[in-house]
């Protein structure tokens, strides 16, 4: 089932100031191709605390509250194509259950004109890069299974998202056999900063 942020941030909240202030950019800490976009979406959210309150903010509450955020660390480095970069932003979050699970949160940070249906693809193959790069590392080479990643689509478009949220609504079926048990599924959260403007 895909989700929807409902969530509203707090009084004091820094979120929606930096998000729609534009005022200057700093040079980029995240290394590869960037652009003012990528620049300004790490500045704004380039410290554990405003990382955790972008959590907050997409997290449907009922996730966000089994969540120990304060355990959250911020990953480097980006997932994202450097023929995309001028389209799209990431962030990488990690942390744990409040049972001390592993946990990824992957937030996509879409900056076109409109919403693009084919982002939930993009999500797909980042997705999976996460996971190879996270299976990897010397602490986890002897892996059984792979932490669960919750991906959030951070629509800066100045349209609302109307798509799917859901992988598989991209694919294709044949109407004449099901072939549905081989589609990948999963679904985005998503942070629609156009429907918020709009309410």
């Amino acid at each position: 089932m895909a989700l929807h942020s409902t969530s509203r941030p707090g009084r004091g909240s820094l979120l929606p100031i930096d998000l729609c202030t534009r005022d200057g950019h700093s040079a980029s800490h995240w290394g590869g191709v960037s652009t003012p976009h990528d620049e300004f979406f790490h500045k704004a959210f380039s410290t554990p605390d405003r990382a955790r309150e972008l959590a907050r903010l997409a997290l449907p509450p009922h996730i966000a509250r089994r969540l120990n955020l304060q355990s959250l660390v911020i990953g480097r480095g980006s997932y994202v194509d450097a023929r995309l970069r001028a389209s799209y932003s990431d962030l990488l979050l990690e942390t744990f259950t409040a049972g001390r699970q592993p946990l990824l949160l992957y937030i996509l940070f879409e900056h076109k004109s409109s919403p693009d249906r084919r982002t939930l693809f993009q999500l797909l193959r980042y997705m999976v890069g996460i996971w190879d790069s996270w299976s990897s590392r010397v602490e986890n080479k002897r892996w059984k299974k792979l932490p669960p990643i919750i991906p959030v689509i951070f629509s800066h478009a100045s349209r609302r998202w109307t798509y799917p949220l859901g992988f598989a609504a991209l694919v294709r079926q044949p109407k004449d056999v099901d072939l549905s048990p081989f589609t990948p599924r999963f679904s985005a959260v998503l942070l629609d900063l156009a429907a918020r403007q709009d309410s």
